[in-house]
């Protein structure tokens, strides 16, 4: 198959040769049909992850690499870094070791702003806990994103950085006017 003139092939793999979703596009909004696009391609490349039986654990901007500096139908959009990725099926957590373990474990490899409720902590023996579900509240946070500028999601700010008991609260508010947005938008 034949590489695109932005993408090279090394091996079986595609070289991107732009950046990540935050660094490309820090405190930009972008055009309603931008924030479509990308977020349709995450969300198809979560399902083939999903349908997989993995779920990826740290959906985050950082995490998806664009072949391009501009967003057009040219544009492939890949989600990276599965070096947290874990089992679609929720995990039964069978002892105090084990919740441990897994709160290790998610602090270390799930990213702050975009982490579930579920994985901040707290994980007890008998709970189910980090199936599939975690991955779409991460979806929800990159929506969030886009829509509204990077590089800050519903649960942190410049001030405050991250806000965890406003995500184990799910509380947060949607700007009521940005000065970034694009008129596409408005």
């Amino acid at each position: 198959a034949a590489a695109s003139a932005t993408t090279t092939k090394s091996g079986p793999f595609d070289r991107l040769p732009s950046s990540s979703l935050d660094a490309a596009f820090q405190g930009i909004c972008l055009s309603e049909s931008a924030v479509l696009q990308v977020f349709q391609a995450v969300c198809l490349g979560v399902q083939a992850l999903h349908a997989a039986g993995f779920a990826h654990h740290d959906i985050k901007p950082h995490n998806v690499m664009l072949s391009n500096s501009t967003i057009d139908a040219e544009t492939k959009v890949v989600l990276i870094d599965l070096g947290s990725c874990g089992p679609v099926a929720k995990i039964e957590v069978r002892s105090g070791a084990e919740a441990g373990m897994l709160e290790d474990r998610f602090s270390t490899t799930c990213s702050m702003p975009s982490r579930a409720p579920e994985l901040w902590g707290n994980i007890s023996k008998g709970a189910r806990i980090c199936g599939g579900e975690a991955d779409v509240w991460s979806l929800g946070c990159l929506l969030y994103s886009l829509a509204f500028g990077l590089p800050f999601g519903p649960f942190e700010t410049a001030a405050e950085g991250v806000r965890k008991l406003a995500i184990l609260n799910a509380t947060f508010c949607v700007p009521p006017s940005n000065a970034n947005r694009s008129a596409a938008l408005a």
